[in-house]
């Protein structure tokens, strides 16, 4: 197995995710999940810094911001970034695709994200008015299926916007990636110091309790993985997998919080209370009960429950973060499992607590 480190993609990569911070609130969906209480409070005011600096773009983000998913960070996967010096050459990239790559990522997103298929050929007249009646009867958010289907109707155009509003927002993301430009680096050192190729234990170890044991295998059986550092979403964490290598993202304070998280839950009733506050949410109840039923697509776990797929991705996020369940890397969707071992010890927690023998 082989570790590589990639800077300079980090950057760009940070740059894609920058603008999520528009919308930035303590108690928004994305960073409500995360325990405050052993935060670094320097990163909660650099959000929060960052939100009221992108305050005058929150309602040109609104046009290419998803509930739950990320067309445009599905889309710099797609485009591959590792080889990318900085974000002007990201756009570039971007700005160079042509209407039929536009549409066949929109094809594969839509596929391999939301689990709808199209079953035209792109180039096929029958394609786009397919594609509208599909997206149309889907169980989508009716803002995300008008933002889709505009993609859809004219992608050039909104690719025009898209990097538009990306470039005018630059001067903002320099100013704060230089805070912690120097930190990326240095973490980026001490973890390939760390890291024995031949030995992968401590990666093992940082991800065992967030991936079901089949993931880990698969990270194990990998040639390749490659790292994407974190510095501003520093408690960002995310496994994509392709064909026999691995992108890893990571934010650099991850493995702290998790440490710490770890200890929290140890010496925590709190913890043991807020398995029970997911399992008292009866839709998230019965998300958990698809899982275990082997049903992880939003889609359709969406229809069965009949609540929209923006709603699934919410309570998907809540009970990664809380630990109910886990990444499975490999579901060719990236599916989830049941975190069996984390509800067993919230339950014997609980009879402790009790007196129940």
């Amino acid at each position: 197995m082989k570790f590589q480190f990639h800077l300079e993609a980090s950057r760009v990569m940070e740059f894609v995710f920058f603008p999520a911070l528009t919308a930035y609130e303590k108690t928004e969906k994305a960073f409500g999940a995360l325990n405050y209480e052993i935060l670094n409070s320097a990163s909660v005011d650099r959000w929060e810094s960052i939100a009221q600096q992108l305050s005058g773009f929150r309602e040109k983000y609104q046009r290419f911001n998803f509930s739950g998913y990320s067309y445009f960070f599905n889309l710099m996967h797609y485009l591959g970034v590792k080889d990318l010096p900085d974000e002007h050459a990201y756009l570039e990239k971007v700005q160079a695709l042509t209407k039929k790559e536009l549409t066949e990522h929109l094809r594969s997103f839509l596929d391999h994200t939301l689990d709808i298929t199209i079953p035209f050929d792109t180039n096929s007249e029958g394609f786009v008015l397919e594609a509208f009646q599909i997206l149309s009867a889907s169980s989508l958010d009716n803002s995300d299926k008008w933002k889709l289907l505009a993609i859809l109707e004219n992608p050039n155009k909104i690719r025009d916007e898209y990097v538009a509003f990306m470039e005018e927002i630059i001067p903002i993301f320099n100013k704060y990636y230089a805070e912690v430009e120097y930190a990326v680096s240095a973490f980026a050192r001490q973890l390939e110091k760390e890291l024995d190729p031949n030995d992968p234990v401590q990666l093992e170890t940082m991800m065992k309790q967030f991936l079901i044991s089949e993931s880990l295998e698969a990270v194990h059986n990998s040639s390749t993985i490659h790292f994407y550092l974190l510095g501003i979403h520093d408690y960002n964490f995310n496994l994509l997998p392709h064909d026999q290598e691995m992108d890893l993202v990571l934010g650099i304070n991850v493995m702290d919080y998790f440490l710490k998280l770890t200890q929290f839950q140890v010496r925590s009733k709190e913890e043991r209370i807020t398995v029970f506050k997911n399992l008292s949410d009866k839709t998230r109840y019965d998300v958990l009960n698809l899982i275990a039923d082997g049903d992880s697509s939003t889609k359709i776990l969406a229809e069965k429950l009949g609540v929209t797929s923006a709603a699934i991705s919410y309570h998907i996020k809540q009970l990664t973060n809380d630990r109910l369940i886990q990444f499975d890397a490999n579901h060719r969707k990236n599916g989830y499992r049941i975190n069996e071992k984390r509800i067993k010890e919230a339950i014997a927690g609980l009879f402790e607590d009790l007196n129940i023998k």
